[in-house]
């Protein structure tokens, strides 16, 4: 329950076990104290000290089974209070220690730290935010924490002091994150909570390797990188030179793939891979499509690349070169009477084997012994 009153607020707390008070009140704040079950509330003020004596004003909470007394200044941080109610039955007397003002103590992940995208976000308070009864999650627009980039996640109260947001999936990878605690919490006795500004960063798209050497003919080229990219925005800043003909080459880009294993059908799987950007030319010299020209030099040049969903780019200008093969992927020899035959030193009585990348028309094939 949460009551205004003038210029001041109190959560009312109610306890599962009577105590007059709480252990611990903040300094600045309005000192609640519970009334037995049967006491009348009319006039109690008169029945309750402090020691050392306080000065202060009685102030209502709109709550029969309490009053509350805000004095008149800070109370002594660390010092130890106490208050005695007198009852028909006796004394009742309890000491309570003047804590800190409520305070955001810190925001985790670590200030200007690189964090994995896995990591949630974590609030600190010094002092209790909410009653144990009350661990829930709740809903984001009631929550005074803006998180940019936009997250879709829950919060959620891990302890009455720790308020913590749980990414949906994951934090937005490679990106600037700010987390802006505005005006609006309240800790259990009343006080308001200052707002703080919070920066980190995710883990930035970083280049890991790329294709280099040589290459069949056949053989898409491959810029690898730690995390997903933006397919359209990075294979503007792609461009594949021939450096035997010295032109400039068209070609197609695509995400990679790779295999997982399947445990359902108990086999690997291709699936997309869009870490792995593939690029092929359009055609070779003979207007066949996504082939290279045979044993040619390439160049691709990397400028840019741009992560998926955050801001930071990776802006480091990446070249490899690459040595196309022929059509011809080995020549072996064999022979049943030794096994010293190659194709350097071949029996005539045994034979040679030429392997080709892809099928060939025999028919229409130039091969001369």
């Amino acid at each position: 329950i949460f009551k205004k009153e003038s210029k001041f607020a109190i959560k009312i707390q109610y306890p599962q076990i009577y105590t007059i008070d709480n252990d611990k009140v903040s300094a600045s704040a309005t000192i609640q104290i519970n009334l037995p079950k049967g006491v009348a509330k009319e006039g109690i003020e008169k029945n309750i000290t402090f020691d050392p004596v306080l000065q202060g004003a009685w102030v209502n909470i709109g709550l029969g089974s309490a009053v509350a007394f805000k004095p008149g200044k800070k109370l002594e941080t660390g010092k130890y209070y106490a208050v005695a109610l007198a009852t028909a039955g006796g004394e009742i007397k309890k000491d309570f220690q003047a804590d800190e003002d409520p305070a955001i103590v810190d925001i985790f992940p670590k200030a200007d730290s690189e964090v994995d995208e896995s990591s949630a976000i974590t609030i600190v308070f010094n002092r209790p935010m909410v009653p144990l009864t009350t661990l829930s999650e709740l809903e984001k627009n009631d929550v005074p924490v803006t998180i940019t980039p936009v997250t879709a996640g829950k919060f959620k109260w891990i302890s009455t002091r720790n308020l913590q947001f749980i990414p949906e999936t994951t934090l937005v990878r490679s990106a600037h994150y700010e987390i802006k605690v505005n005006s609006g919490f309240t800790s259990l006795d009343g006080l308001a909570v200052k707002g703080k500004n919070h920066k980190f960063v995710t883990r930035p798209l970083r280049f890991e390797n790329s294709t280099n050497g040589k290459i069949h003919y056949n053989q898409p080229f491959e810029f690898r990188f730690n995390q997903p990219v933006d397919l359209d925005k990075t294979v503007q800043e792609l461009t594949l030179t021939n450096l035997t003909t010295g032109a400039r080459i068209p070609f197609n880009a695509h995400y990679g793939s790779r295999l997982v294993y399947d445990r359902e059908i108990q086999k690997n799987v291709k699936i997309e891979d869009r870490s792995v950007i593939s690029l092929l030319p359009q055609k070779d010299s003979l207007g066949r499509a996504d082939l290279w020209d045979f044993e040619n030099n390439y160049t691709a040049t990397l400028s840019k690349a741009y992560p998926i969903g955050g801001d930071i780019t990776f802006s480091t200008t990446v070249r490899s070169n690459v040595t196309t093969t022929g059509v011809i992927q080995s020549v072996t020899a064999q022979s049943d009477r030794t096994n010293l035959a190659r194709p350097a030193l071949f029996d005539p009585q045994g034979k040679i084997t030429i392997t080709f990348y892809e099928d060939i028309d025999l028919g229409q094939s130039d091969i001369s012994v």
